[in-house]
């Protein structure tokens, strides 16, 4: 395992020398240079799906030609963290927090196979339990290769799997009673108990990336809220790419149905305003404010929307979120630079939402567009350069077109720039 690490090292390093070099040609020959902005954003997408570090992300490991790493038999403990050890246990090969975390790099990877056999010492999970799981993590092993017009656009949500109480479970020693199947399951009987007690979420977006996040304690869900409805379609697909496993003792199916009917309303219900929910002896509020999902306890209802509406007003700046066009906060993604162009009679209006989705606004006028991506384009390219950063990751362009009300948003493609220049 240490060779084949060394080896997708080696070459990350050389695909990462070689995107700054045509960063820095880009740079220098951008005027005479036959490569798109938009081509070299692309270019930089696909390195960054394949090898930049991300929270949360699985390394897939980039193997030299004709190797296959499927192994017979895996041995797996869990001491401070769940760990990949050599067949004698004496060598630890990869370890993780989350066991979810380690069998989805084991799928990805090709370690382990639909014909592997795995070896489970400890009593902290039954073999059979880590079996089905290992079943329904089965998709991890089909890498897509996204297309150039999908990496043009965001990442996008395409699948993901939800596994709900897999080693800490509230409905353990619950005695039921009929008629539970139908509670509450976050405020279960007259204790007002949450049943959800920890979550693990597998994400793949549409660049072929693979996230992971844990979740655990009274907040899981909470947590798991936060960080997955900015992410969740905006059509009403979410219930085909998402599923729910459950390994509750108890209740089971009707925990993993109440998580999938509140995370399908969720974006419904937010839209509306903040919106509060119950969770065991808890009541929390979140609220979307400047593109963003916040949230937190609410002890004191009054306060907080009186904190809230001062906030608002706050806000009601000409330059600042009324003016915005709503396409740049709902399509604003955290960690990247993305701009959007609205055409005017005197040339273009820019949005740019930065990394921690902060909007600022230009004015160029009468300037040709396909002129103003390259000025951009080589900003950026410049500055990665100059500062030495590894991330691959150039800003995303999009054109706005308000049609009486009715916004459109479409990625500002190679094609586009040659038709309007």
């Amino acid at each position: 395992l240490e060779a084949l690490q060394a080896w997708h090292q080696r070459l990350r390093e050389q695909m990462l020398a070689g995107l700054h070099e045509a960063r820095e040609l880009f740079r220098r020959t951008a005027n005479d240079s036959r490569l798109c902005p938009i081509e070299l954003t692309v270019l930089s997408r696909k390195l960054d799906a394949a090898f930049a570090d991300k929270p949360g992300k699985l390394e897939v490991l980039r193997l030299p030609p004709g190797v296959d790493v499927s192994q017979s038999t895996l041995l797996l403990t869990r001491r401070q963290q769940w760990q990949l050890c050599s067949a004698d246990g004496q060598r630890v090969l990869y370890s993780r927090p989350d066991l979810p975390g380690l069998l989805g790099w084991c799928l990805l990877n090709g370690f382990l196979t639909g014909h592997t056999e795995l070896q489970l010492p400890g009593k902290e999970l039954a073999l059979d339990s880590v079996d089905s799981l290992c079943r329904s993590m089965a998709w991890l092993a089909n890498k897509p290769d996204p297309q150039d017009q999908i990496l043009a656009q965001p990442a996008q949500l395409e699948k993901a799997q939800l596994i709900v109480n897999l080693e800490q479970d509230a409905t353990a020693g619950l005695k039921l009673r009929k008629g539970d199947n139908d509670a509450d399951m976050l405020q279960f009987g007259d204790r007002r108990l949450n049943l959800v007690s920890e979550l693990t979420l597998l994400l793949r977006n549409t660049w072929g990336e693979t996230m992971v996040s844990h979740f655990s304690g009274p907040q899981a869900l909470a947590k798991l809220l936060l960080h997955l409805v900015p992410q969740l379609p905006r059509d009403n697909s979410l219930s085909q790419r998402l599923y729910i496993h459950c390994f509750a003792s108890q209740l089971g199916e009707p925990l993993a149905r109440q998580l999938l009917a509140l995370l399908l309303t969720a974006r419904q219900k937010l839209a509306e305003g903040p919106w509060t929910l119950c969770a065991g002896q808890a009541k929390w509020v979140f609220w979307w404010q400047s593109g963003s999902l916040h949230w937190q306890e609410l002890h004191d209802p009054l306060a907080f929307y009186a904190q809230l509406s001062a906030a608002k007003l706050a806000q009601q700046h000409p330059a600042t979120d009324s003016h915005v066009p709503p396409p740049v906060y709902s399509n604003g993604l955290c960690g990247l630079v993305q701009l959007f162009f609205l055409s005017d009679s005197d040339g273009y209006q820019l949005f740019v939402s930065n990394e921690q989705n902060q909007v600022s606004y230009y004015h160029y006028p009468a300037m040709d567009k396909a002129s103003l991506v390259s000025l951009i384009s080589r900003f950026y390219a410049q500055k990665t350069q100059t500062s030495g950063d590894s991330v691959f990751n150039l800003p995303q362009y999009y054109e706005l077109m308000d049609n009486n009300g009715q916004w459109q948003l479409t990625p500002l493609t190679a094609e586009l720039l040659e038709t309007e220049h």
